[in-house]
């Protein structure tokens, strides 16, 4: 399998979970956003450091490129080993790192293009029950008029 192939495999795989993490993270920079008076890109942009970062090293390390091969220059030879080692890590640790880059990125994106404003602290609590919360008297998803105890 090419480098591709095995990078979209792995987009697609963890893509449900990097949803649940980016709806809550933008759903939490959108009220962060209203409470402070804010701009949400001022609030969300920098939480794309680390995401950028780890991604990048986790790129580089896939790749199989060489940190010895600095140009002679100490300084890049130090960046290229210490991107190695991060991407080491991440590799490592492929279950979540790769989620949380993914997530990072899509709640940052959604955060800015304003969706998922009305999520809650707790991700699974949106629409668990099959109805909204307040939604048409505390009648249930078919009717039976059961109440919402949460």
């Amino acid at each position: 399998m090419s480098a591709l192939g095995g990078a979209a495999l792995a987009i697609l795989f963890f893509a449900p979970l990097a949803f649940i993490y980016g709806r809550t993270l933008a759903g939490r920079l959108q009220a962060r956003a209203r409470l402070s008076g804010r701009a949400v890109a001022a609030l969300a942009l920098p939480k794309l450091v680390l995401p950028v970062l780890i991604g990048a090293a986790l790129a580089f390390r896939v790749a199989g490129a060489d940190p010895e091969a600095g140009g002679g220059s100490a300084t890049l030879a130090f960046a290229l080993n210490v991107a190695w080692l991060v991407g080491s890590a991440a590799l490592v640790l492929f279950f979540v790192a790769i989620p949380f880059v993914l997530g990072r990125l899509f709640g940052v994106a959604a955060a800015i293009a304003g969706y998922f404003a009305e999520v809650s602290e707790n991700p699974l609590s949106f629409g668990a029950n099959g109805y909204k919360k307040g939604g048409d008297g505390g009648e249930g998803p078919a009717g039976d008029g059961a109440e919402d105890r949460t």
